[in-house]
């Protein structure tokens, strides 16, 4: 399951973040993405630089959907964001409203995805 996390994140961070880069209007925002298990749809990316450093971080704020019957945790450390290249970029831990909780059968919760790039 947690590579199906990984998986499905990478590639939506990527197409995400990569929208901005031209003038191509299309976008995944708003899209519900996932598997028959979770939905994660990509509301908002932002972009800002870290209080500590002068690294930026992309803030994706997202809803996500549990199509199961069984309660499923889920959490900022699910997701990863990979570059064309397969870079692996790191997760920013250093905020309070990075998404991580349990999402009830058939509820939907919003939070936030907080990576470093």
């Amino acid at each position: 399951m947690k590579k199906i996390f990984l998986t499905l994140f990478a590639t939506l961070l990527v197409a995400v973040s990569l929208t901005g880069c031209g003038n191509n209007t299309n976008s995944d925002l708003n899209k519900a993405l996932g598997t028959k298990a979770i939905t994660i749809t990509p509301t908002k990316v932002t972009r800002e630089k870290a209080v500590s450093d002068r690294k930026a971080i992309l803030q994706v704020q997202v809803k996500v959907k549990n199509n199961t019957k069984k309660a499923v945790g889920i959490g900022a450390g699910n997701f990863q964001l990979k570059d064309d290249d397969g870079h692996a970029y790191e997760m920013y831990g250093m905020k309070s409203d990075s998404i991580g909780q349990e999402v009830t059968p058939g509820d939907t919760v919003k939070g936030n995805i907080f990576q470093q790039a």
